[in-house]
């Protein structure tokens, strides 16, 4: 039985021993017959990933350049072949590199319309992001009176521009409460001081009696303006 375990282990130690010594064989071979195994360019920059590729005998030729938001340009993003692969010295290794964002110059859009505003930004690649909106005297219409970031800065494209828009200022008025009135007479009132009116929405309401105010908007309280419609549901 000892006999037998001492073939045994005498038998693996030389197998282990050719095993490893295959290997070294065939590493040499590789290596003579000029091939080395690929290295992970990717997170390096170009001329770093360039360096190293050359000590091996390897070439790196930059194949597509793409916009990484927040990436600094010339860092390698992908590669081929991968890293660990096989490769014949003096063969190529094709890269993708970050070529940063692209920024846009902003024109100045204060006077302008939403919409005209809108369009251009889309035109550039960008967006509106949040509008805020003022009244203000002297105004013929809406328009930009303000934008963030300001006219002639540099901005991400694929960002957002912030509006401060403003409105004409009106003449405004506290809605009364015209529940339980008659839709005919407080029709012709507003009309002649210069509201608008919308044709009633007649409703039926048991117990009262037809052409009577049940229902308003705006509702009593808030404010209006003569440019504003009111509507009303009246009884049947």
């Amino acid at each position: 039985m000892g006999k037998k375990i001492t073939a045994f282990l005498l038998y693996s130690g030389v197998f282990l021993a050719s095993a490893a010594l295959s290997a070294v064989i065939t590493f040499a071979l590789t290596i003579r017959g000029g091939r080395v195994y690929v290295p992970k360019l990717t997170g390096l920059k170009l001329e770093e990933a360039r360096l190293q590729a050359r000590s091996l005998g390897l070439e790196v030729k930059v194949v597509a350049r793409l916009q990484e938001e927040g990436m600094e340009p010339g860092i390698v993003l992908s590669q081929e072949p991968f890293p660990g692969m096989e490769i014949k010295r003096g063969g190529e290794i094709q890269v993708a590199v970050s070529e940063g964002t692209e920024r846009v110059k902003l024109p100045d859009f204060r006077g302008k319309k939403v919409e005209e505003v809108r369009m251009e930004l889309e035109d550039l690649g960008l967006e509106i992001g949040n509008i805020t909106r003022i009244f203000y005297p002297g105004l013929e219409g809406p328009s930009v009176m303000a934008q963030f970031p300001r006219g002639g800065e540099e901005v991400p494209r694929g960002g957002y521009v912030d509006l401060l828009v403003g409105l004409p200022l009106e003449e405004a008025f506290v809605m009364p409460d015209f529940i339980g009135k008659s839709f005919e007479l407080v029709q012709a009132r507003l009309i002649s001081l210069g509201f608008r009116v919308a044709p009633a929405k007649f409703v039926d309401y048991p117990g009262w009696e037809p052409g009577i105010i049940v229902q308003q908007l705006p509702f009593p309280g808030y404010k209006i303006t003569k440019g504003q419609e009111i509507t009303f549901k009246v009884t049947r």
